[in-house]
């Protein structure tokens, strides 16, 4: 049974003795890495030194792309925290292509992701800015009048079933308060 160390650990060896030691002396020491039995996992084929140097020379030089790519875009990443911008401004600003910025944001950087187009509204529930400028008015005029929603989409020119989904799911405190303030009006007309 041959045991193998774990990914990042011989990444992280390989990496140290490439800059210690010179690659001939690394490519000798490279069988006796499968010793350390720290942090190891069980591996199921007998793998030569030569290979695990390839593939550590490999990983070393992607981990130093990956480490080029992320300086690259850092600025415009940090922009982005700082909130404001959108990811197509802050791309074409610093002159990456916005799709590709885009992708490497949804692969990297998870929970700006989340974060950005998102705001809460005043029920605490997480919606988008452009949602919430689009569809501002319209829940204003729900909120406060004895107009339909439907009445309401039509007047402001969008889509009934798409505002309606939207309240339904941004907003359903507001549906139930403007169903009372309805029933409220029908009692108090019948007397």
């Amino acid at each position: 049974m041959l045991l193998h160390i774990a990914g990042r650990q011989l990444l992280a060896i390989m990496e140290y003795s490439l800059s210690k030691n010179p690659v001939s002396d690394l490519y000798k020491k490279a069988d006796s890495y499968c010793l350390n039995t720290e942090g190891v996992t069980e591996g199921a084929e007998k793998v030569s030194g030569k290979e695990k140097f390839t593939q550590a020379r490999r990983e070393a030089a992607l981990h130093k792309y990956e480490e080029a790519v992320a300086n690259k875009y850092a600025g415009a990443i940090a922009k982005l925290k700082a909130g404001g911008h959108t990811i197509a401004s802050v791309a074409s600003e610093y002159g990456f292509n916005p799709e590709v910025f885009r992708n490497y944001l949804h692969k990297h950087e998870l929970l700006l992701i989340k974060e950005l187009g998102m705001t809460l509204n005043r029920y605490g529930r997480r919606v988008s800015h452009k949602s919430e400028e689009k569809y501002g008015e319209a829940i204003r005029l729900y909120e406060t009048s004895d107009e339909s929603l439907k009445s309401i989409a039509e007047r402001l020119g969008l889509v009934y079933v798409s505002l309606g989904n939207y309240v339904r799911r941004n907003y359903p405190e507001l549906i139930a308060l403007h169903n009372e303030r309805m029933a409220d009006k029908k009692t108090n007309d019948k007397r």
